[in-house]
């Protein structure tokens, strides 16, 4: 898998993605290296993203960085869901 890990910038007013974070991204899919995007696949879903930033992520940041990466292992059979 490749992670894709948002900068914090991402989420100020009228940002957009680095044009090497596209690169990267556009990369594994060429290669056909599964991509999970924390972005769209748990950040974009919470109400102020920035919140779960300070220097790294937050308690609250990992906590859902680590549930959509198992939600995501588990969709694709990965691990075993519960």
């Amino acid at each position: 898998y490749f992670v894709y890990i948002p900068s914090k910038s991402l989420y100020y007013k009228n940002a957009t993605r680095h044009h090497l974070s596209q690169f990267a991204l556009g990369t594994a899919k060429e290669l056909e290296i599964p991509v999970i995007d924390l972005h769209n696949e748990v950040l974009v879903h919470h109400h102020n993203p920035l919140l779960l930033f300070g220097n790294h992520f937050t308690k609250e940041g990992y906590k859902l960085v680590a549930e959509g990466l198992l939600k995501r292992f588990e969709k694709d059979g990965i691990i075993p869901s519960n």
